[in-house]
């Protein structure tokens, strides 16, 4: 089965049992020139091998997958693993992307699939409750790491500024060392920043989670695994942006015309981009 629809990469997008983003994330990669198809949780178990073998990216939308009744992402990454998880690796190993957002991200985490992998019930990295104790929604500004392995999915900007909307976002490490070893190897993909785009320091808002070293992403050795809180498929348009109206009015002020689109749009297109070179079309 061919990894391409008239030259698109084909993106299989997860859905069903409570995950609620997949009009964005398909919309998101059909914009940056992908041709993403939909595919439900359980069609996926059933025949995961055959469905990856025709998929150049594999995607994880957000939402609340299984009610998240035993913790976000848990009962999707439990089921994933138990079923799926070979082909996922033989997958990566073929060169494919795989993309986890927020719940998606939650249960990639929860699988060991993203730092150094591990068992799926022996993980070195944990999601848990907002340190706020709160759900969180709100823009937030965050920067890659020089050193971030998975650096190709985030070329273009030194910077973005994307949503967050979540429950349970904080990154924290079996130790603090086991974090700073991640960072170091460049697994550490984004970090929520300040505004003169140095990491927050911890500090609420910017860290809007309290997430270890301000980690808002993070992927596998290779860089092909990305797992990222924050969600780029809503904010493809600057008119989402809740400082649009001051964007737009300085724009005009300068005898501009202001940008309609962002950079989160850089994303998926790197993502395509990556895809057409490892499969050489």
């Amino acid at each position: 089965m061919s990894r391409f629809h008239k030259s698109s990469p084909k993106v299989t997008v997860l859905a069903g049992f409570g995950l609620n983003g997949e009009d964005e994330l398909e919309r998101a990669f059909a914009l940056a020139g992908g041709a993403p198809q939909r595919v439900l949780v359980t069609d996926f178990i059933a025949e995961a091998e055959a469905i990856l073998a025709g998929t150049a990216i594999f995607a994880l939308p957000g939402g609340f997958s299984f009610g998240d009744d035993t913790g976000g992402g848990n009962g999707l990454a439990q089921l994933l693993a138990a079923e799926a998880r070979p082909a996922l690796v033989d997958f990566v190993a073929s060169g494919g992307l795989v993309l986890g957002i927020c719940n998606g991200c939650q249960a990639l985490v929860r699988m060991g699939l993203v730092g150094n992998p591990t068992a799926a019930d022996d993980p070195e990295l944990a999601i848990v409750e907002n340190a706020s104790g709160t759900y969180e929604a709100r823009f937030v500004r965050l920067a890659t790491p020089a050193q971030a392995v998975a650096g190709f999915w985030f070329a273009g900007a030194d910077s973005y500024h994307l949503p967050i909307a979540h429950g349970e976002g904080r990154f924290i490490a079996r130790s603090p060392q086991t974090a700073e070893t991640l960072l170091a190897s460049g697994l550490v993909a984004l970090r929520y920043s300040d505004l003169s785009g140095m990491p927050a320091g911890g500090v609420h808002p910017a860290n809007p989670n309290g997430s270890l070293l301000d980690i808002a992403a993070v992927s596998d050795a290779s860089g092909q695994v990305l797992a990222m809180m924050p969600h780029p498929e809503r904010a493809l348009a600057s008119a989402l942006r809740p400082d649009w109206h001051r964007m737009a009015e300085l724009a005009r002020r300068q005898g501009e015309e202001p940008s309609a689109t962002t950079t989160a749009g850089f994303i998926f297109d790197n993502a395509i981009r990556r895809a057409r070179e490892v499969f050489s079309v």
